[in-house]
C-alpha cells in the first residue's frame, strides 16, 4: 500500500482504518480508549503519537490498536496541537467551523484515490530541513537517494480503495463549503519545490559521479 488512510465520521461517530492485506477495521470513535506514546527510531531519534487501543468487552483487555495522530519528531506540543484539531472536529458541536478555522493543518497530502508524485516527495524529503538552504544543498545527495526509494516505492504499490459501503456512508457533498483537500494546499513557492528541486538534481548527480568514480577503480 501507497498509505493506510483513516477516516472519520463525525455523524455516524464511527472510525474506519485500513489495515494491511486489504482489511478495514471500524470501530466507535466514543469506545477508543486513547493514550501518547514515545517511539524510538533508529534513524531519525524519537517520535510521538496518540494511540488509540480497541478494548474487549471488559474494559481491559486490548483487542486491537492503531495510530490515531502522528508527529514525526519528539514534539508533544505540536502532536497535542493535531490531537485537538480531531479531538474538536469529532466532538464539539460546531467542530467543523472551528476546523475551517484552524491552523494546525496548512498541508494535505495529495494521495486521495492516487500516488503520491515525484514532486511532491521532494517537497516532503527537503522539508526536513526547511529553511536551511545550505544544509539542504549539503545533504542534497542522501535527500536524492531518499526521494528515488520513495517514488520507487510509490510507484510499485497499491493505492488503497475503500470498500463501498464505507465509501458510501462517508460521501461529502462537492459544495460542502469546509470541503478540504489537496487541491487547496495552493502553489508551492521558490523555497517550498524550486530550490529543493535544484538540491535533487545536484544530489543526484553527485551520486551518478560517485557511483562512476568508485566502478572505474573497481574495474
Amino acid at each position: 500500500m501507497t498509505h493506510y488512510p483513516i477516516r472519520l465520521n463525525r455523524k455516524t461517530r464511527q472510525v474506519h482504518v485500513t489495515r494491511p492485506g486489504d482489511t478495514v477495521l471500524t470501530v466507535p470513535w466514543d469506545a477508543l480508549f486513547l493514550c501518547m506514546r514515545e517511539n524510538n527510531l533508529p534513524l531519525f531519534g524519537k517520535s510521538v503519537d496518540v494511540r488509540a487501543h480497541v478494548l474487549a468487552g471488559d474494559g481491559k483487555t486490548v483487542i486491537d490498536t492503531f495510530t490515531l495522530v502522528y508527529y514525526e519528531f519528539r514534539d508533544k506540543e505540536k502532536l497535542l496541537q493535531f490531537w485537538e484539531y480531531i479531538r474538536r472536529y469529532m466532538q464539539e458541536p460546531d467542530g467543523v467551523e472551528q476546523c475551517d478555522r484552524e491552523e494546525a493543518v496548512t498541508l494535505r497530502l495529495p494521495v486521495d484515490g492516487r500516488r503520491e508524485g515525484l514532486a511532491f516527495g521532494i517537497v516532503r524529503t527537503f522539508a526536513m530541513a526547511a529553511n536551511q538552504p545550505v544544509a539542504q544543498l549539503i545533504g542534497s545527495p542522501i535527500a536524492a537517494l531518499t526521494i528515488l526509494g520513495r517514488w520507487l516505492a510509490m510507484s510499485t504499490s497499491k493505492v488503497p480503495v475503500w470498500p463501498a459501503e464505507v465509501d458510501a456512508a462517508c460521501q461529502v457533498d462537492p459544495d460542502d463549503p469546509h470541503r478540504k483537500d489537496w487541491r487547496s494546499n495552493g502553489k508551492y513557492d521558490f523555497y517550498e519545490l524550486g530550490w529543493p528541486m535544484i538540491c535533487f538534481v545536484v544530489g543526484l548527480a553527485a551520486v551518478v559521479a560517485g557511483l562512476w568514480w568508485l566502478l572505474s577503480v573497481l574495474m
